[in-house]
């Protein structure tokens, strides 16, 4: 199944929005904010999960299953979520 989180589908307004006008550089400065904002939101959250998969392939590795399957659902949590955690 693919996800599509709200960050994801605002990025993709905002391509749209820019296209129509013709450029990127054609957006309010509001919307520029925005899509950073966005894209942030986007790489922290595919950072994350990308670690986490990293330490879930680890503790495949080593054989601790009850770690990998802790690992495992930190990462259905947060795929559910769509977003991280803030620290």
């Amino acid at each position: 199944m693919i996800l599509f989180y709200e960050n994801h589908r605002r990025m993709a307004e905002i391509h749209f929005q820019a296209m129509k006008l013709g450029s990127y550089s054609r957006l309010p400065l509001n919307v520029h904010v925005e899509l950073r904002r966005c894209m942030e939101a986007n790489a922290k959250l595919i950072l994350k999960i990308d670690q986490l998969n990293q330490l879930a392939f680890h503790a495949h590795t080593i054989g601790d299953t009850d770690w990998e399957r802790n690992i495992l659902n930190e990462i259905e949590e947060i795929k559910a979520k769509g977003e991280v955690e803030h620290a």
